[in-house]
């Protein structure tokens, strides 16, 4: 028993490090890309042919993001086809006390249904090169992503069960983190762009740079709406 506690504790502290490898690595490769777009933008190096590369990119990206998804969800739902109709009237399994729907669930679906809106106002506003009321409402989002998180957070150190407890715990914890992780992209992603514009980098093709971002972020919203309705 101690061999094999051992080992557990071994193989989670690995995938621990590999987590945190491949983050640290994602935020490598992001920031080289931003100063690689700067550089490229305040060189003349953007065309219509570029950027229509650009933005074909960044559809592929999204659709792979989708994907993901997809694949979370499929296997929670491939789990409940599989079992009998006596798990399926005793779902989420016994043992198991599921998160309150009207509490802070409910709570994040306004705040990333409402962060939609000053997005959409930033849009609007840099497109028309009003700085000030761009970072307005660029703040916005940015706080509603922090608060999305701390309540995220809090939803986790409050629930009943763990992602060991049944299938039903590992969907949760694995899908719910994996959208929290997208947030935190999201978020940090928008803090730069926030920092890019209060320092007059407003070129055309940081306008591009937000309106792609802005797809990203209303995928998160749509994800996170069907994750309520599932779990």
């Amino acid at each position: 028993m101690f061999i094999a506690g051992l080992r557990l504790t071994l193989i989670s502290g690995s995938l621990l490090y590999q987590g945190m490898f491949a983050f640290m690595a994602l935020l490598y490769f992001k920031f080289s890309w931003l100063n690689d777009l700067q550089k490229e933008s305040n060189e003349g190096g953007f065309t219509i042919r570029v950027t229509k590369y650009i933005i074909t990119g960044f559809k592929v990206f999204l659709f792979s993001e989708i994907m993901i998804f997809f694949s979370c969800f499929w296997a929670f739902i491939h789990f409940l086809l599989l079992t009998n109709t006596l798990v399926l009237m005793n779902f989420p399994p016994k043992g198991v006390v599921a998160l309150r729907a009207i509490g802070i669930p409910l709570a994040n679906v306004c705040i990333l249904v409402y962060s939609s809106l000053p997005l959409q106002a930033a849009l609007l506003w840099i497109k028309k090169g009003v700085k000030s009321r761009t970072l307005e409402c660029m703040g916005q989002v940015i706080a509603c992503g922090v608060l999305f998180l701390y309540l995220q957070l809090k939803e986790y150190t409050s629930a009943f069960f763990t992602i060991s407890d049944s299938m039903y715990g590992s969907a949760f914890y694995c899908t719910t983190g994996l959208h929290g992780l997208h947030v935190t992209i999201g978020t940090l992603s928008f803090i730069i762009l926030w920092f890019l514009i209060y320092y007059d980098h407003m070129y055309k093709e940081l306008h591009l740079s937000l309106k792609l971002w802005a797809w990203y972020w209303h995928m998160v919203d749509i994800i996170w709406i069907l994750l309520y309705f599932v779990f």
